[in-house]
């Protein structure tokens, strides 16, 4: 069965929140995605069934800054409701557009609601301006995702999800020198066709960027495998 490889990217404006509310963040950001995916493929233009995909958080980069996203490995059709399956066209799962602009109208939609509720504690960067501000720059521009097939299946999918499920955000061997007051680092930079080149940075700066991804506690990084959602972004 063909398989899709989809990653859904919050924008970096929201890192200053993540910080401070870490879980309740995670959760918005498993509950839109689930919910997304849901809907779309529960659509009669789509696929017109139940979905089945498998979510895992990843909070960095290649150089431990943060950046949160989730990955997602998705069967490619849906289960209808006689029981029978229907498969998506070959390579193509959903507009991606439109699954993007969703995905930022339900995570915005979470946040609204926390910050109604409580959830987030009434402070400064959650009244007047600098809220309006922030919702202003959250819609701005497109949210990044991006999805294709995965020609090799689901067993390379999950090859390069598992690193990331049993592992820290930096391998021991990325880890080139320490020194008395930084650290050397091997990076590969996306941003120029993965060349890799070795930073130096403090050392304190390269503990403070390593705890950013210190999950809360209890919390599951790959905990949501989906068949059938309830409407909360959970799974039954």
């Amino acid at each position: 069965m063909p398989y899709f490889h989809l990653v859904f990217t919050l924008p970096h404006d929201l890192n200053a929140f993540i910080g401070q509310y870490p879980r309740a963040l995670y959760e918005m950001l498993f509950g839109a995605v689930s919910a997304t995916l849901t809907e779309f493929a529960a659509n009669p233009r789509w696929l017109g069934g139940t979905a089945a995909f498998t979510l895992m958080l990843h909070t960095w980069k290649q150089d431990l800054e943060r950046h949160v996203h989730v990955h997602v490995l998705m069967a490619s059709g849906a289960l209808k409701a006689d029981g029978n399956w229907v498969a998506a066209k070959r390579g193509f799962l959903f507009p991606d557009t439109a699954l993007s602009k969703v995905f930022r109208g339900k995570f915005i939609a979470a946040l609204k609601l926390a910050r109604q509720s409580a959830k987030l504690r009434a402070e400064t960067q959650l009244t007047g301006a600098p809220w309006r501000d922030l919702l202003a720059r959250l819609y701005r521009h497109d949210w990044v995702l991006y999805a294709k097939e995965s020609l090799g299946g689901p067993a390379q999918v999950l090859d390069y999800l598992g690193r990331y499920t049993h592992r820290v955000e930096i391998a021991n061997e990325r880890i080139l020198d320490i020194g008395a007051d930084t650290v050397s680092i091997r990076v590969r930079d996306s941003a120029h066709a993965n060349r890799k080149r070795t930073p130096i940075v403090p050392a304190q700066t390269f503990i403070d960027r390593f705890l950013l991804h210190v999950l809360p506690k209890g919390f599951m990084q790959s905990l949501v495998l989906c068949g059938l959602d309830n409407g909360q972004g959970r799974c039954t």
